[in-house]
Parts: structure tokens; sequence; C-alpha cells
């Protein structure tokens, strides 16, 4: 990835947010690469660091990234929840935020320990800890969030559905045509039979009570980590966060493919859940939902391909969508399913 360029209005918002917080300082951009959806850069003053987030923003589109954001940061903090950065100002209209600067780096998959998945389950447990509070109430559902089984199979079935109106014009298109009709719409079709099988229609239906719904990060794993000083994990990019169902925490936890974390962890995550009796059992729709969210994220791993997706890269300007990228993404797609055909047999 390459670093976005800094523009007049990149440094007009980063002294716009350091007067509003009372850090008004003379300062220098450093763009930051690993956005593919926002812009980021670090924020370098004679009194401190910070990070300074402009997001992605579609009017059309009906989620707003940096409010989001900036609603979970400062519930956190309110609560007393330090894993996140300090969210320090807020610019509404521009979308951007401006927060503590967290430094550290990222983690790889064979790094990972019991440690970090611990810190990472603590992490959740502490925010749920303060589910019941009356500033917990105004947190909006998380994106794309579902409560019943029925809502988690609709959600990937608009996703495959997407992936059916990409244009057909070069052969990688023509390739990825081909394989959403021999091989992921047909698996796709049996997994549903499989999961209807094996749950009445109320089951299908019926809605999580929200004493067994949970408060998200959303896309959390050790993608959206860093590892600090004494050995510590900081989380952020909270911008899907909101009230979701635990088995989707779960599920994304261990299938995003970035930093995947091996299934091995899977008892000890809902170990620490359970003994901090958050909510209700998990376990039965982590197994039914699994296989679900691995089509899902089959999906999502090819969101180069979509027009939405590429309207995100152009404005964060740090991953441009190229034909070997589109390429890569849909050999991991295709990996992907024949991984989750393994797991099921």
């Amino acid at each position: 990835m390459t670093p976005p360029p800094v523009t007049p209005l990149d440094l007009e918002i980063a002294h716009a947010l350091l007067q509003q917080c009372g850090k008004d300082d003379a300062v220098l951009l450093e763009p930051l690469t690993g956005g593919r959806n926002n812009r980021t850069f670090r924020v370098r003053g004679t009194r401190g660091t910070w990070l300074l987030k402009h997001y992605f923003h579609d009017q059309n589109q009906g989620w707003n990234r940096a409010e989001r954001e900036w609603e979970w940061a400062t519930f956190c903090w309110q609560c007393g929840v330090r894993w996140g950065p300090e969210p320090l100002a807020f610019d509404r209209s521009r979308h951007a935020t401006l927060s503590e600067f967290l430094d550290g780096r990222k983690l790889d998959a064979n790094e990972l320990t019991e440690r970090h998945v611990e810190q990472s389950a603590s992490f959740v447990a502490d925010i749920n800890e303060h589910r019941n509070s009356p500033p917990a109430t105004k947190i909006r559902d998380a994106a794309e969030a579902c409560f019943s089984l029925k809502e988690h199979l609709d959600c990937v079935e608009r996703r495959i559905s997407r992936l059916a109106a990409v244009l057909v014009n070069d052969d990688l298109s023509q390739s990825l045509s081909d394989w959403r009709e021999r091989e992921l719409e047909p698996r796709w079709k049996q997994l549903v039979s499989r999961v209807k099988g094996r749950v009445t229609q109320t089951e299908l239906e019926e809605f999580l009570p929200r004493s067994s719904r949970c408060l998200s990060p959303s896309d959390f794993g050790f993608h959206n980590a860093l590892l600090t000083e004494n050995d510590r994990l900081r989380f952020f990019d909270f911008e899907y966060a909101g009230w979701d169902d635990p088995a989707k925490l779960v599920c994304d936890y261990f299938l995003q493919p970035e930093v995947p974390v091996p299934l091995q962890y899977q008892s000890q995550l809902l170990h620490v859940f359970s003994d901090r009796k958050l909510w209700g059992e998990v376990e039965r729709r982590v197994e039914l939902l699994f296989p679900v969210f691995g089509i899902k994220w089959c999906c999502l791993l090819l969101n180069e391909f979509l027009a939405q997706d590429r309207r995100r890269r152009e404005f964060s300007q740090t991953a441009p969508i190229t034909e070997s990228r589109k390429a890569e993404q849909f050999a991991r797609a295709r990996q992907r399913l024949a991984s989750l055909e393994e797991f099921q047999s």
C-alpha cells in the first residue's frame, strides 16, 4: 500500500480538531498506510502526537463511519474501558476524528498466544459489563447486525446477489461469474437447507432477546490490534461497532483472513464470556452459523469487484484496485470455500 498524499483540506481539518480539544499547535501530517476505507495520518506537534482519521462517507449508503466510531469510542472511555484509543475531537460535517496515537506493532498469525486471546476476550467482556448502563441504550445496532438465524441467512443471500450483479467484461470477471454459479451458489443452497433442517421455523425466525445480545466492536480481531509495551494489546477501528449477535462476533473473530486465529482457541474465548456471565449460551448458534459466515467471508474477499468498494479505495488513495489484486482476492475466496467444505466434512 502507498500512503495517501497530504492535502490542504487534511491540514485544515487537523488544525480545527486540535483547536477543538485545546491542543492548538503547529503540526506535521504523516500519511499512514493500511486504511482501505479511510485516510489516516500521524499528527506531530510540539506538544504531542495524535491520529487523524478522515472517513469515507456515502450519503446514499446510510452508514456514517465517523459518527459510529466516535459514538463507540466515547462510550468506552466514559465507562472506563481503555482498550482502544482515547477519542479527542470530532468534526461531524467533515467526517473526521482526532484520537490518541497508539504506538505499537501488528501481530503475525504465528505469534498468537493464549495471552493474546485472553486480552481480546477481556476487551469484549469489559465493555459488555456496561451493556445494561443507561449510555448503552444510545448505542445503535452494528453494521449488518442480525438477531435471528433467518436474518443471518438473508444477509449472506444479499452478499451473493451483489456478486451476481458484477459486470462480466473480461476473463477474470467471467471466471468469477462461472465460479459463483457452479460452486458458490450450489454450496450456499446446500448450507441453507442444512441450517433450516436443524431448527424449527420458530427457531429460525425467533429474535434474540436484548439480554442475549452483545456490544460488539465488529470487524474484531488481531488485524485491528497493536501490541504495545508490556505485551499489552490495544484495539482500534470501530466504525462498524454496535449491538449484535455474540455468535457473529465469535465467528468473525476466527474467520477474518488478515490475521487468522486458530480454532483451537475457540473454547478459551467462549470460556471468558461464559465466566463473566454476559449473555446466554452461544455455542449452538456458533456451530450453526460458522459455515454461514464462512460463505459471507468468501463474498467479503471479493469486495474489490464491487463499485462501492472501488469508491472507498479511491477516497483512501492507499490501496488501488488492480487486476492482480482482484485475481489474488478471487484466489483467496476460492481457497476459503474449499476450506469450508473440508471443515464441514
